[in-house]
């Protein structure tokens, strides 16, 4: 009946949108939550050396490295610190990504706290506001001087979400779609259709574009249309960005 199938969609509707935003959380635990799981680990560990513990040289080496550790690198970090804070790094280590993003957040200052006896290291107001400005002025400059009309709403989005939302973060292609619906409210509702809009047109023209046998005329109907959608995102947003003229 058309009931039943209208409940279905709206049932698989709701399953992509708890999908995607499941993803994002992952994708924030690893983007942000990894880069603290290496800082409690090292400094756990040149806790240890600092006191006379020898945790051997791949560890030592291990706590010089500058860049992310590797999964493995983690766990070999966890695994050598002292025995009585061993298993419950092991266990950071293990869980950490499975977590959505408020439970993680809560098991690093546990961590942070029981294994190197200080708090994660909030940011006053001002420096966060400097921070934030920093990264909306990058984005901007971005935004203003792309040339590829496919890269307007990936630096759009994130851009939205730094104005509006005081969020920094680094969006693969396929979290833009719910990423835009964290906008919804935020922005004009006439602004949010044409975020809407312009994410859909870019999606339809990378398929088209790359598929072989595509209409040429079509594919060049559609770069139009996107290149006047773009230019409109491309204006909207530098207006929301830019401090209005005296």
């Amino acid at each position: 009946s058309e009931g039943s199938e209208g409940e279905g969609e709206e049932e698989e509707e709701r399953k992509v949108q708890r999908d995607a935003k499941t993803q994002m959380e992952r994708h924030l635990v690893r983007s942000v939550g990894l880069t603290q799981v290496d800082e409690i680990l090292k400094v756990s560990a040149l806790q240890a050396f600092n006191i006379g513990q020898d945790l051997g040289d791949e560890v030592n080496d291990l706590t010089k490295t500058v860049r992310a550790l590797t999964d493995k690198e983690r766990l070999v970090l966890a695994k050598a610190l002292p025995k009585d804070i061993a298993t419950e790094a092991a266990n950071l280590v293990n869980t950490i990504q499975k977590k959505n993003f408020a439970d993680a957040v809560a098991m690093l200052e546990d961590c942070f706290s029981d294994f190197c006896g200080k708090r994660v290291p909030k940011m006053d107001k001002k420096l966060e506001h400097k921070v934030l400005r920093e990264y909306q002025q990058e984005l901007l400059a971005s935004l203003n001087s792309n040339a590829a009309l496919t890269s307007t709403i990936a630096i759009a989005v994130p851009l939205l979400l730094a104005k509006k939302k005081d969020l920094m973060v680094n969006l693969p292609g396929k979290l833009l779609g719910f990423a835009i619906t964290q906008l919804e409210g935020a922005v004009d509702e006439a602004e949010y259709e044409t975020l809407c809009e312009l994410h859909k047109k870019t999606v339809s023209y990378i398929q088209k574009s790359s598929r072989k046998g595509t209409d040429a005329h079509q594919v060049a109907e559609l770069e139009v249309e996107l290149g006047t959608l773009s230019a409109s995102v491309t204006s909207k947003v530098s207006a929301m960005i830019l401090p209005a003229a005296p």
